[in-house]
């Protein structure tokens, strides 16, 4: 059943979404923003937690569904703060400041024309 999880989930998401059902709940939202924050960090915060399961046997995610819930909390929570702290001000500054010189040069560029 454990492995299935993900895809439950997922199907759950599209099933709900099919009938015109949303998840509008905050938290989860936030969660899905940071879900390529997210993608990016889930493998250097799990590596770690391999690395120190030989001190610490209680860190063993692939045996010990606690230690699972554990994993998947941490990489959400440091997922959720690189979001917040990195990438939406990065997407914040590209909008305000490169986008819309992008903007001018594409006028120029037509302007020519």
């Amino acid at each position: 059943m454990y492995p299935f999880a993900p895809f439950a989930l997922v199907l759950g998401v599209l099933l709900l979404h099919s009938v015109g059902k949303r998840i509008e709940h905050p938290l989860l939202l936030l969660i899905g923003s940071a879900s390529y924050a997210l993608y990016l960090i889930h493998t250097i915060i799990l590596e770690m937690a391999r690395t120190l399961q030989n001190e610490l046997p209680s860190l063993r995610y692939n045996t010990n569904i606690m230690a699972a819930i554990f994993a998947v909390a941490v990489c959400s929570i440091v997922s959720t703060i690189i979001h917040l702290g990195l990438e939406k001000p990065i997407v914040k500054s590209f909008r305000t400041h490169v986008f819309p010189m992008l903007d001018r040069i594409q006028l120029q560029e037509s302007s020519k024309q």
